[in-house]
């Protein structure tokens, strides 16, 4: 309405007072007035486009009255810029004061720098120098102008249209045209919920599983195989199928993101339904709850998600049904906290939600001597099936799991107690700062919910915390009131960016992605997903010349480039191969990762390797979406099972070199005690064996003294010098400390002073060395 206005103008070279431009802006844009200029704060961050603006050269303008000064034109922009009214309407175009100031200067640059205006800006610029019209009408050429260095104020309604996701259920007409019944399934962890749900799965003609993690997916893949029902595994790294031409055979079981919304099915399993609450993959949960067209749709979840999924239901014209379910073993929340790592038990699982708390409680087990086996996120699903496996098996000595919240879904573990380490857990805010906050509740209580798992070797389930302040942390997070699931995540499809591409063809995908979050218009029920890492690997590959599709598959792939340095290294030249069309083969992964890797033996190098395993996967990911580039995916995969056998020997080795380490520590520390122990243990001893042996001599005295009493005085003389000689000999060669231990060594008692009249025997004192040695 504004560009027509303001060709009006300038066609009939009138004045159109800034009043009536208002009033136009007013009523034809009120409603998007706030939404508008909320994208004026934010557009403060994006490039402008002036530099594709040049000014124009020529030795005389087009209306033959000649440019105005310099100093009139500066004049002229310094009356537009204190204009309140011109502010205001440039807010209401959506321009904040930063982009206004910006704008303005460029526009005033434009006009001095040029010696060839358009007619029209020549002739206003006169008018107004000679004060026939006002400073005021040379605004609608000021906005043309800003919308060349911001083009989003130009085509900001045609993308509030593209951007209108008020209505996702009618994103899928198949789902729409069928009558749907929806069950919910709710309870908590270890109720049962799951099992009745996957009984229909199971029965159904065709159906589908759509599971939060391939573990899951997986586990229902291997029942079906038991059972002898025909199923198709799809995960986003793995995939495999019944049939030889890949058509489906009746059941799949899938990530939730690899849900195939074209087929029509008789019954469908969501896992985990609460997780459409999610900010990084809710849109998934939405997607597939809104979409998939099957007769029923079974969606397994706590209680918290009934309201929001009953909503969805109604909005979509789907029957809701809910079935409630309770926990099939008792739960106890202990009183007391654990204060020291001694009183650890058998069955008991520590949880840390960080790979440095996780080895900083595996370092306090390995001092005792305890086995463990270990859990968390970056380990291969195939390790960590291993280190469960250990856990779980009563003969293998391995009493005690360290955790993180990995062990919240997909593993079934036989858990006697939870000990929380910590209530902290790191996470990324809005705006995608690593901050630390206490945990949710419904994760803690989930984590929690897993010891005393039915059917396990514990029918009875204990949690604590270790420390009072933890134990503190957990109850008040557990007795608050249980927060509900209030909105459901969505996200951008490709075709809504690529048409934001198309009235934006100079934005980068990272500020096509941050646009459309911001001007979206969105229900109540929903929120859009903030896609952080989208956003990072967007901003990595933003100068490699790769066509929007492709860059969008791209930054959608499972690859955590913030956390893990070797994947940025390797997502760079895995597009850069793609941009060259070069394959990338197993040879090459090789190289970059230089294999082969010896067993890990330190935390840096276990760490690498795990980097390493992630990078493979990212591969196998990459080769479902570009098979020619990425064609050697069975090389690969062999590639990766080594890689997790090596991580998982890694594991073993690390526990054992600290085990002996820890036992090394131990032996040390008490070393100086034993020492001490055993020093006094042998003075008394010796002071023992030197009373005995003086009782024996003063007997034997006694009785030679007796038998003796005829000798002359000069053979007991000799006698005696004989008995003194031995007895010297017996002292040097034992020390002082006999002597010093010695109660009977007086003046009056010494050998030396006393006058005996026979020889002392040395046959009982040698016997008793002999014996203490």
């Amino acid at each position: 309405m504004l560009r027509r206005a303001v060709a009006y103008s300038v066609g009939n070279r009138c004045n159109l007072c800034l009043s009536y431009q208002r009033y136009v802006l007013t009523n034809c844009l009120r409603r998007d007035v706030r939404l508008l200029s909320n994208l004026a704060e934010k557009l403060d961050v994006l490039s402008d486009f002036s530099c594709h603006i040049k000014p124009l050269k020529s030795k005389s303008g087009s209306s033959g009255l000649g440019k105005i000064p310099n100093k009139q034109i500066s004049e002229i922009i310094s009356a537009l810029r204190q204009n309140d009214l011109v502010r205001e309407l440039a807010y209401e175009q959506g321009m904040s004061n930063k982009i206004f100031e910006t704008c303005i200067t460029k526009f005033q640059q434009y006009l001095v720098e040029s010696s060839q205006l358009p007619e029209e800006i020549e002739l206003t610029l006169n008018d107004i120098a000679i004060g026939q019209r006002s400073a005021d009408d040379i605004f609608p050429y000021f906005l043309q102008h800003s919308q060349k260095i911001y083009p989003i104020l130009m085509c900001f309604s045609d993308l509030q249209k593209i951007s209108n996701l008020t209505n996702p259920a009618y994103w899928y007409p198949k789902a729409r045209e069928m009558k749907r019944k929806i069950v919910f399934h709710a309870g908590p962890t270890n109720s049962g919920k799951t099992y009745e749900a996957t009984q229909a799965f199971f029965q159904a003609e065709k159906g589908l599983y759509a599971a939060p993690l391939r573990l899951l997916a997986t586990e229902i893949y291997k029942k079906c195989d038991e059972m002898g029902v025909p199923c198709d595994l799809i995960t986003g790294e793995h995939q495999r199928f019944v049939n030889e031409d890949r058509s489906f055979c009746g059941h799949v079981a899938c990530t939730v993101e690899m849900a195939n919304l074209e087929q029509v099915y008789d019954s469908v399993v969501i896992d985990e339904i609460q997780l459409l609450r999610d900010e990084q993959r809710g849109y998934a949960w939405t997607r597939a709850l809104l979409g998939l067209p099957s007769r029923e749709v079974h969606v397994c979840g706590e209680p918290a998600a009934v309201n929001l999924v009953k909503q969805l239901a109604e909005t979509c014209g789907d029957e809701f049904q809910v079935q409630s379910y309770e926990r099939l073993t008792p739960l106890c929340f202990e009183d007391f906290a654990l204060q020291s790592w001694r009183e650890i038990e058998k069955g008991d699982c520590i949880i840390a939600f960080s790979r440095t708390s996780i080895f900083k409680v595996t370092a306090e087990l390995e001092k005792l001597g305890v086995k463990y086996a270990t859990i968390y996120g970056a380990l291969p699903p195939a390790t960590k099936i291993e280190q469960a496996r250990v856990f779980n098996d009563p003969e293998s000595g391995v009493d005690v799991l360290v955790a993180s919240d990995a062990i919240g879904m997909g593993i079934n573990l036989s858990i006697r107690r939870i000990i929380f380490y910590s209530m902290d857990k790191f996470t990324r805010n809005n705006a995608g700062i690593l901050t630390k906050v206490k945990v949710p509740q419904h994760l803690a209580l989930q984590i929690a919910g897993r010891a005393g798992r039915y059917g396990s070797a514990y029918d009875f389930g204990y949690v604590t915390a270790f420390g009072e302040s933890t134990l503190r942390d957990f109850k008040e997070i557990a007795s608050q009131p249980i927060g509900q699931v209030e909105k459901a995540g969505i996200a951008p499809t490709f075709d809504q960016l690529q048409m934001f591409a198309y009235h934006l063809p100079e934005y980068t995908l990272k500020n096509l992605i941050e646009i459309f979050n911001l001007i979206a218009q969105i229900d109540k029920n929903f929120f859009v997903c903030p896609s952080f890492e989208f956003k990072e690997i967007a901003n990595l590959l933003e100068e490699i010349d790769l066509p929007l599709e492709a860059k969008f598959k791209f930054c959608i792939a499972p690859a955590n480039v913030t956390k893990v340095p070797f994947l940025s290294s390797l997502m760079l030249k895995f597009a850069q191969s793609y941009s060259r069309g070069q394959a990338v083969r197993c040879e090459m992964i090789k190289k970059l990762i230089k294999w082969p890797i010896e067993t890990p033996k330190t935390r840096a190098a276990l760490d690498n390797l795990e980097s390493v395993n992630e990078g493979l996967e990212l591969y196998l990911w990459l080769s479902y979406r570009f098979p020619t580039i990425f064609d050697d995916q069975q090389n690969v995969t062999r590639l990766m099972i080594e890689s997790s056998e090596l991580i998982e020997e890694g594991l073993e080795t690390l526990k054992l070199c600290n085990l002996n380490r820890g036992a090394a520590m131990k032996a040390k520390q008490e070393t100086p005690r034993r020492r001490k122990k055993l020093s006094s243990s042998l003075k008394e001893l010796k002071r023992q064996m030197y009373i005995e042996q003086k009782s024996n001599d003063q007997e034997e005295v006694a009785q030679i003294h007796e038998s003796n009493s005829n000798k002359t005085e000069k053979q007991q003389t000799a006698i005696i010098g004989d008995a003194k000689s031995k007895a010297e000999k017996f002292d040097a060669s034992h020390g002082d400390s006999w002597s010093a231990l010695d109660p009977l060594n007086s003046a009056e008692n010494n050998i030396a002073g006393r006058k005996l009249s026979t020889p002392m025997v040395m046959g009982k004192r040698k016997s008793d060395e002999e014996e203490s040695h």
